[in-house]
């Protein structure tokens, strides 16, 4: 229904029926790194916190926020609705530079700064209910359709599968010597697609932990910052 379109600090929302915008965040305190839209179409969580111009740049504070997009397009409404602001990982870039939400809208999960976690939020209640560890700063995230799994790929080039009831961890896969740029689990939660910013893409079996495909992108890795 909406496309939504991060711009620096703003936020527009274009509805695919008519092309027009038809809600906005104008300021939405941070520079926009990341963005994830709820499965339903109803929320868009948002991150970032800190730009790179040579060097590490706070912009704002490193909160992940969640908005409200608008249930009807021919009742425009000038401003996003701020939901809940989830805080952010510590260290340098402590802002949120990964970002999931769970098929039924009610999870999101996190990755960013230098404290190696990746962390599972529940949306309602606006509290941390899963702390996963990670190697390194998690560089991308993704949640399963099924709600059973997450996953995350972190900075030295491991990826990491944990199951979200126990909150303990599946596999363990090392995709390379650069990091995913991108992951995502298939529809039917059986594999995980990983793409590395050296060029390297993978599907990964989500039961063993196995590499099922292989291929090489070359020097187009860190071009793919998403998966769908």
């Amino acid at each position: 229904r909406h496309v939504v379109i991060c711009l620096g600090a703003g936020m527009n929302v274009i509805s695919l029926a008519t092309g027009k915008m038809i809600a906005r965040a104008a300021n939405a305190s941070q520079a926009l790194k990341e963005v994830a839209v709820s499965p339903d179409g109803r929320h868009v969580v948002t991150g970032g916190g800190w730009i790179w111009n040579g060097k590490m740049i706070r912009t704002g504070d490193y909160r992940a926020r969640i908005w409200r997009l608008p249930e009807s397009v021919s009742r425009p409404q000038r401003e996003i609705q701020l939901v809940a602001k989830l805080p952010g990982h510590r260290g340098s870039g402590a802002g949120h530079s990964a970002l999931a939400v769970s098929a039924d809208g009610g999870y999101v999960l996190s990755g960013g700064g230098d404290d190696r976690t990746a962390k599972l939020w529940d949306v309602a209640q606006r509290k941390q209910v899963v702390t996963m560890a990670t190697s390194a700063s998690a560089s991308a995230v993704a949640l399963s359709s099924d709600g059973k799994l997450a996953a995350a790929a972190s900075f030295d080039g491991q990826v990491y599968i944990w199951n979200l009831e126990s909150g303990k961890p599946v596999h363990t896969m090392t995709q390379g010597e650069r990091n995913s740029a991108a992951i995502a689990f298939s529809p039917d939660s059986r594999m995980l697609i990983t793409v590395a910013g050296d060029g390297a893409a993978c599907a990964w079996d989500v039961e063993t932990g196995d590499a099922m495909v292989k291929t090489d992108l070359g020097s187009y890795g860190w071009d793919c910052f998403v998966l769908a």
